[in-house]
């Protein structure tokens, strides 16, 4: 590929936080993307000589982009806006190729018929037959799904994918199949169909989804709850305490009770002995 819309408003927004050597990072590593049409490596040692990184800040910031603008999977790192944009050139060049060899086989048939010495004839023929023009094939043949179809055929509820496309639009975010395909996976190995993914996305107002997404909400929560069990309520512990100090004044005074009156006892059995 090479060629790419670069949207200076879109970039700037995105990248706008970042340092200037994020940013030359980051546009590199988009390039790259581009110009091989394939995600990048897992192996970042690789990946920071093809993008002269060298010193520990660009090797930093390449960590940093990586984490932020892509997603990683088993294949490598992908780039949800620089698919979209792979496919529509995909689509265009298959588009005009076709075209092409469509043009060039009307031209070769054309001079083949001019060769016959029989044109004229060949006219007359030609007016009761239909006009096919270079473009007529390609439109006929390509058939582009739409998100939904796609995520229909991965299983997900038609509702369940409207709410969630609303969100990813919200969140700019392409609606490819490429995206869809690395959020399955994602859902693989949550142990989670695709529906149940996105379903949990669409709560969370999430426009992707991740594993460790889903294991650190859970966690949170489970804290949340347990914390929540372990407060005591302030009032009923106030009482309780009441209630205690009530039952070991009372038994306090019965033992001093009796201890006097065994003492009295003890002294009246003396003075007895006495006289």
């Amino acid at each position: 590929m090479n060629f790419y819309p670069h949207h200076i408003k879109d970039f700037n927004n995105s990248t706008r936080h970042l340092t200037r050597v994020e940013r030359s990072v980051y546009r590199d590593a988009i390039e790259l993307y581009y110009d091989s049409e394939f995600s990048l490596t897992h192996d970042i040692l690789s990946l920071s000589r093809k993008l002269l990184c060298r010193t520990d800040e660009e090797k930093d910031a390449l960590s940093s982009i990586l984490s932020e603008f892509f997603l990683k999977t088993d294949d490598g790192f992908f780039h949800e806006r620089c698919d979209a944009e792979i496919s529509k050139y995909r689509a265009n060049t298959s588009a005009k190729a076709r075209a092409g060899i469509a043009s060039a086989k009307a031209r070769k048939e054309k001079a083949q018929q001019k060769s016959t010495g029989v044109e004229q004839v060949l006219t007359v023929c030609s007016t009761n037959q239909e006009p096919v023009t270079s473009n007529q094939e390609p439109i006929t043949n390509i058939k582009t799904l739409t998100p939904t179809a796609i995520l229909s055929a991965m299983n997900v509820e038609p509702e369940i994918s409207k709410e969630w496309l609303k969100v990813r639009k919200t969140k700019r975010l392409a609606a490819t199949e490429t995206a869809f395909k690395a959020v399955e996976r994602e859902a693989i190995k949550a142990g989670l169909t695709m529906n149940q993914a996105i379903t949990r996305a669409v709560e969370e107002s999430w426009g992707g989804f991740k594993a460790e997404w889903l294991e650190g909400k859970d966690n949170g929560r489970s804290q949340q709850k347990q914390g929540v069990s372990k407060q005591p309520d302030n009032a009923a512990t106030r009482g309780l305490d009441r209630n205690k100090k009530a039952y070991a004044a009372a038994v306090a005074r019965e033992l001093d009770d009796q201890a006097v009156h065994e003492v009295s006892s003890n002294i009246r059995s003396q003075m007895v002995i006495s006289n």
